[in-house]
């Protein structure tokens, strides 16, 4: 009989710990209070619940990405993680992060516009995937995530902040969070690698992630998500141009990055991946330029983060040339667009700004159509 082969993805929790923050309205002005509270069992539904409800929810958003600044406070998250991992025992989980919650975010909170009391929670776990009951080695993801969420009663916790058995998170109550990838950590900060990447990653609720909630995770200067799609778009063109890359290996070089990030769509891929794909359709004659993309976005005034989670609609004009002038409203492909003494079936004059098409129309439905709105 055939081998049954079963997988799964199955989530660790090592700590949780959570505080609930609600203003005085006696005191004038009012003040930010905070209600830290005991670690959570890790080994319980509720913690591992948490863990994999809101993994899957960062996998599902748009994500900025950026990493945590070094910095010579003590005080700052990315030294607190720092010692945290030299022992990564219960101890040392609560005093950093009891200290961080009841003192440092309630600092910067203190800037926030919510009105109403709110919940932040900060948790570590480990996802990994399982087959036939025995960890796959190299799979072993480890994280650590602080979020912030409305306190409502759909998130119950009891009087130490514990969240009960059967803990359903509501989205729609999630401000913001960011989730910082420990192995990714370790590389840049705590053996300090040459190239490094990013390390962290933001997501955002029902508004924009807040300046106070970047600056109290660690990091400035953020790179959203989109811009740095954008840039990145602006990258490629440049970067095809510097190196002399002639009219027909562009086009050829923009297919392929268009089907690449078309299939590759809500992923996250990494700047490495791209230079990939890159380097794939530099042709012979360039074969110098391969392995330098980073390195030529690094050197520009176009700031991309090392990993994006890809939009395929940013990405339509690398192929796709948009008209809307009048009574006229259309796409190009980029590739079928040429000058005037062409052999493209699309010329355009840009001194007369005259754009001409020679179309033939095959489909029957399309002459149909086209016949009744001149009738």
């Amino acid at each position: 009989m055939p081998t049954i082969t079963t997988e799964q993805y199955i989530f660790d929790v090592d700590f949780v710990i959570a505080g609930r923050y609600d203003w005085n309205r006696k005191s004038k002005p009012f003040r930010l209070e905070s209600n830290v509270g005991k670690l959570w069992d890790p080994s319980s539904k509720a913690s591992k619940s948490f863990a994999r409800q809101l993994y899957e929810h960062f996998q599902r958003k748009s994500q900025d990405f950026a990493r945590l600044q070094t910095n010579s406070d003590n005080n700052s998250l990315p030294e607190k993680v720092k010692r945290h991992l030299k022992t990564n025992d219960k101890t040392s989980f609560e005093v950093e992060f009891k200290h961080f919650l009841e003192s440092i975010l309630t600092q910067r909170l203190k800037a926030t516009q919510i009105k109403d009391g709110f919940i932040v929670v900060i948790l570590q776990f480990k996802r990994e995937l399982e087959r036939n009951g025995n960890v796959v080695p190299g799979t072993t993801e480890k994280f650590f995530v602080i979020s912030m969420l409305r306190d409502t009663s759909a998130l119950k916790l009891d009087s130490d902040m514990r969240a009960e058995e059967t803990l359903v998170i509501n989205f729609r109550d999630l401000l913001q969070a960011c989730k910082l990838d420990i192995n990714i950590f370790s590389d840049n900060y705590v053996k300090q690698t040459p190239v490094t990447k990013s390390d962290v990653a933001f997501i955002a609720g029902s508004a924009d992630v807040r300046d106070y909630f970047h600056e109290a995770c660690g990091v400035n200067n953020v790179v959203k998500n989109r811009d740095s799609q954008s840039n990145l778009k602006q990258s490629l063109e440049d970067f095809m141009s510097t190196i002399g890359m002639r009219r027909a290996e562009k086009d050829s070089m923009r297919d392929s990055l268009h089907h690449f990030f078309k299939s590759n769509a809500k992923k996250a891929v990494t700047l490495e991946t791209v230079q990939h794909e890159v380097d794939n359709k530099i042709p012979t004659r360039l074969a110098n330029k391969k392995g330098t993309l980073i390195s030529f976005i690094n050197n520009s005034s176009n700031k991309v983060n090392s990993e994006i989670k890809i939009n395929e609609t940013l990405f339509e004009d690398l192929v796709w040339v948009k008209v809307d002038n009048g009574p006229v409203h259309m796409k190009v492909r980029r590739s079928d667009l040429g000058k005037v003494n062409s052999n493209k079936a699309v010329k355009f004059d840009k001194t007369s700004g005259k754009l001409t098409a020679e179309i033939v129309i095959t489909d029957k439905e399309t002459i149909n159509r086209l016949a009744k709105a001149i009738q």
